[in-house]
């Protein structure tokens, strides 16, 4: 009982801890976190509108600006010919007098404000602000009336935008305050409340450790009494007397139970002697014309009985050989054959996957070969077995290269295009052949190239892979054939040899069944003729 409530207590505590102080922690802590990003957002949001408008603003008043700097060079212009014109005209009426004439008269060519505020509308939509335009029609007072009135706009225009940009400069500018003012209060306001949370956590635990070491205290506590108690009333005298009794007891019970077993050994040893160990066999003569045949009716197949105990000798000089064991008894001598341990059988090798996603041409076995003795015969070219096969079977123009082996040089691996596996060896055969069927389409006689690729894995597999490319028949780039060879040891010393064969496509091509089919067809038989020739050579 005492230990139930000293467990619950140290539950209770813990869950008051959890609940009360780490929980409402973690949820003050979140939801604050989550107000601090909220008003962190808006602050944001708020300096990056005013940012805008700002930006906006500048740009519009340097539109003015440039605006303002074409009309005061369009007025100078205009200003310029239309002194040219005066002093033209001054020459013209008689030299020097020029000064004494009287001013022009300006009620045929004063223009009327809203017209000239129309008429530079009109010529400011057209290319080129409308210059060309209006130094054909208008007359240069025209012109320059027009052009003092785009200047009155141009200034209002530009004073306008420089104070809308002053206004939103000056509201960025307060936007940036407002945010590093309020960003600083934030982060002052979240440490401060991180660190009380924080405080709250440690609290938490230390009452967590707190329970936990007044509920250690309480339980060695218990125990130290409980062991007190044990000893006082259980570990006295009398009980001391009585483990001492037991174990005198005990170790009499042992010496008889051990005499006991050597007097039945020695009983056993006068009966008859069998040697250290071994195969025993008490024989007892009866009337019997054939007493060889009575004993063997008591033996197994492999026991051994000597008529002469002279022949006794010479099985005992080859009992280190044979592992024969032998007694005698009488006239009689019976030797026990004891049959060494069978050697440790190794697993078969798993079949090939690759095998298994081709199309099959055959799967046979060759007895008592090795994969060493397979490769030499076959794929060596020890003693050439590939190109006079080829020939044989009617191709011409062969060529059989030697393995290049892998190095360093040329990635310490040959990669095949169409599995990704890396072999050790490759070599290039290169012929030609009369076709059995020509699909309907293309010449009798087709060129092939077979890239061979070779790796040996001990005493294991074997693996050859064949890449074969066709060329001078119709579609034979839309396609080629690969080719397996996977030979492994089964039973021991035996191989399984399976082939199998894919058409690869590299392109679409209408006739893909039929040149399937077709590759198929003529594929097989060749590789079934190749099999017994290796099988022939092996």
């Amino acid at each position: 009982v005492a230990h139930a409530d000293r467990a619950d207590a140290l539950a209770k505590q813990i869950r008051e801890g959890n609940l009360t102080l780490q929980l409402n922690s973690l949820q003050s802590a979140e939801k604050d976190g989550r107000a601090f990003q909220e008003k962190e957002e808006h602050r944001w949001k708020n300096l990056c509108d005013a940012a805008r408008v700002e930006a906006k603003a500048k740009s519009k008043h340097r539109q003015c600006v440039a605006e303002l700097e074409r009309t005061r060079a369009r007025l100078t212009s205009v200003e310029g010919e239309g002194s040219e014109g005066a002093a033209g005209d001054g020459d013209n009426t008689g030299g020097g007098n020029g000064a004494a004439l009287s001013p022009m008269k300006t009620t045929t060519t004063k223009m009327d404000r809203h017209m000239n505020k129309a008429m530079g509308k009109m010529f400011s939509i057209l290319p080129g602000g409308g210059e060309d335009v209006m130094n054909k029609v208008l007359t240069p007072q025209q012109r320059q009336a027009i052009t003092n009135r785009q200047l009155d706009e141009a200034l209002a225009k530009e004073e306008k935008g420089k104070e809308s940009f002053a206004v939103a400069q000056s509201v960025k500018q307060q936007a940036v305050v407002s945010y590093e003012t309020e960003a600083a209060a934030s982060e002052f306001k979240f440490k401060s409340d991180e660190r009380s949370e924080w405080n709250e956590m440690q609290n938490s635990l230390v009452c967590c450790v707190a329970a936990m070491r007044n509920f250690r205290d309480g339980q060695l506590e218990s125990v130290t009494s409980s062991i007190e108690t044990v000893r006082e009333r259980h570990l006295g005298s009398k009980s001391l007397d009585d483990v001492t009794r037991w174990t005198t007891y005990t170790e009499g019970r042992l010496k008889d139970q051990r005499e006991r077993n050597e007097n039945v050994d020695d009983s056993k040893d006068d009966e008859g002697q069998s040697g250290e160990g071994g195969f025993s066999l008490k024989v007892q003569l009866v009337e019997s014309t054939n007493v060889k045949d009575l004993v063997r009716s008591f033996l197994d197949e492999k026991d051994v009985v000597l008529d002469d105990p002279a022949d006794v000798g010479s099985a005992e000089d080859s009992a280190a050989d044979s592992s024969l064991k032998e007694t005698t008894n009488g006239d009689v001598t019976v030797i026990k054959e004891t049959p060494a341990p069978a050697p440790a059988l190794l697993p078969d090798v798993p079949p090939d996957s690759w095998i298994e996603k081709m199309d099959p041409i055959f799967s046979k076995k060759l007895k008592n070969v090795s994969i060493e003795t397979y490769f030499r015969a076959a794929w060596s070219e020890d003693t050439p077995l590939y190109g006079p096969w080829l020939q044989n079977k009617g191709s011409f123009d062969v060529s059989v290269t030697d393995w290049e082996h892998a190095s360093p040089e040329n990635g310490d691996r040959f990669v095949n295009a169409w599995s990704n596996e890396k072999f050790a060896r490759k070599r290039v055969i290169k012929f030609k052949f009369k076709r059995t069927t020509h699909l309907y389409i293309g010449p009798p006689v087709a060129g092939v190239t077979q890239t061979q690729y070779l790796i040996q894995d001990g005493n294991d597999r074997c693996v050859v892979m064949m890449t074969v490319e066709m060329d001078g028949i119709p579609y034979s780039d839309t396609f080629a054939v690969e080719v397996r060879w996977s030979a492994r040891r089964v039973e021991q010393n035996d191989l399984a040899v399976d082939a199998g064969v894919f058409v690869r496509f590299t392109k679409s091509s209408m006739f893909a069944s039929k040149i399937k089919s077709g590759t198929l067809k003529e594929t097989s038989p060749i590789h079934l003729d190749l099999f017994e020739v290796i099988k022939k050579a092996i």
